[in-house]
């Protein structure tokens, strides 16, 4: 549960969070139940750019030679 992120004004907010004694700040920016998804679908993108790029450099030097 998050704590003092609801105070409308920065003095309310520092006085909640001097009173609870919060001394550092994390956030989650992307669940971890998530990661696994993530980087399947990170390194498909960039296997296929990679294929693309591969595909490309292929069909360009073939063209050169003959």
């Amino acid at each position: 549960m998050s704590t003092c992120v609801h105070e409308a004004t920065k003095v309310a907010h520092d006085t909640c969070v001097h009173k609870a004694d919060i001394v550092g700040r994390a956030v989650d920016y992307l669940p971890i139940s998530q990661m696994n998804g993530m980087q399947w679908i990170g390194s498909s993108i960039l296997f296929a750019l990679t294929a693309t790029v591969v595909v490309f450099i292929f069909m360009w030097g073939r063209k050169r030679l003959v």
